[in-house]
């Protein structure tokens, strides 16, 4: 088997961008830490012709981050957590938001060929781009949303398990009676989700036509204003299950106006961390807290291994598990 920059660095014990500096004569290394290196690169017989070839041939040092919104708190976690393996290997970043629109997204692509970058981190509409040719030449690593007509690495959280999960949880609680809330289905991500749930829905025996589900783009302001409405209406839910951080945020508004007791009157269950300091203590039975960290760092190592191997690699998929918290609600009653 090829060894790769990435398996030195962690026989020595550093970091990928550590060895990059040792083999490229680069940056400050200590004497002590230099050593581990190279000594774990003669332990290894590790061929050094792949990233510091790379590296030092790099037309641009600039890798392509293409994402949803900036505004988006996950999304910018990503961001930062690529911007620092990045950083550590002497690489600059190039971000770009398609804002959910699949023209904007194949400018953003068009745009980062023009400039040349070395690699590309998508986090895509989940649309089919006919800009595949991109891909030919450049590497490139999704982060959650697929891109349907491509064979691509992918690095995303098992989402399909938690949809199952969360709705075991309010089976086991008692609830048969559900609202479930989504995103548009066009995004492969939320198809994911609503697939799962509804398999996990039909194995416990749920009666479907007592389930309620919407398709709501992710906006707060619409999400709040069309779970009022719904709200209002006869049959209640004896659960909301959001499927993602900005349509639970629209819902808990929406609950909170109508001043429903929580949870005995309704569950309130989600995906995203939407108080990732404490400070806001959401009335919410169960949350899964997202690892956006840990995602942005996989797909920037498997992006640089890209860069090093410098030729076409099998395709694989990262699957990272999110965190599931329960009891968060402070009762209403």
């Amino acid at each position: 088997m090829t060894v790769t920059i990435k398996d030195v660095a962690a026989a020595a014990g550093v970091s990928v961008g550590t060895v990059s500096k040792v083999i490229n004569k680069s940056g400050f290394v200590s004497d002590k830490i230099r050593e581990k290196v190279l000594l774990a690169i003669t332990l290894l017989n590790y061929k050094p012709n792949g990233i510091a070839r790379s590296l030092k041939q790099s037309k641009t040092r600039l890798i392509g981050v293409i994402v949803d919104e900036i505004s988006n708190p996950y999304t910018m976690e990503v961001v930062r957590a690529v911007e620092a393996i990045a950083a550590d290997m002497e690489f600059n970043v190039i971000l770009a938001a398609h804002q959910n629109d699949h023209g904007k997204e194949a400018k953003a692509l068009r745009m980062m060929t023009e400039k040349r970058v070395d690699g590309i981190i998508l986090l895509g509409t989940g649309c089919e781009l006919a800009e595949t040719n991109v891909f030919s030449s450049i590497p490139c690593v999704l982060v959650d949303q697929r891109v349907e007509n491509l064979q691509l690495d992918r690095v995303a959280h098992d989402y399909a398990t938690v949809s199952k999960k969360i709705i075991n949880y309010l089976h086991e609680n008692g609830r048969r009676n559900l609202l479930i809330v989504h995103d548009l289905l066009c995004r492969t991500v939320e198809e994911e989700k609503y697939k799962a749930a509804i398999e996990a829905l039909n194995s416990l025996e749920f009666n479907l036509e007592k389930q309620q589900f919407l398709e709501i783009k992710s906006d707060v302001k619409e999400v709040y204003v069309t779970i009022k409405k719904q709200l209002l209406n006869e049959p209640l839910p004896d659960a909301v299950f959001a499927m993602n951080s900005i349509v639970l945020i629209g819902i808990l508004k929406a609950v909170t106006s109508l001043g429903f007791e929580i949870p005995q009157k309704m569950m309130i269950v989600g995906i995203g961390d939407i108080d990732p300091h404490g400070f806001l203590k959401p009335q919410l039975s169960l949350v899964v807290k997202e690892k956006p960290n840990e995602v942005g760092k996989i797909a920037a190592d498997v992006l640089f291994e890209k860069i090093e191997s410098g030729s076409a690699t099998e395709v694989k998929e990262f699957m990272v598990n999110p965190e599931m918290v329960e009891n968060l609600f402070i009762s209403t009653k």
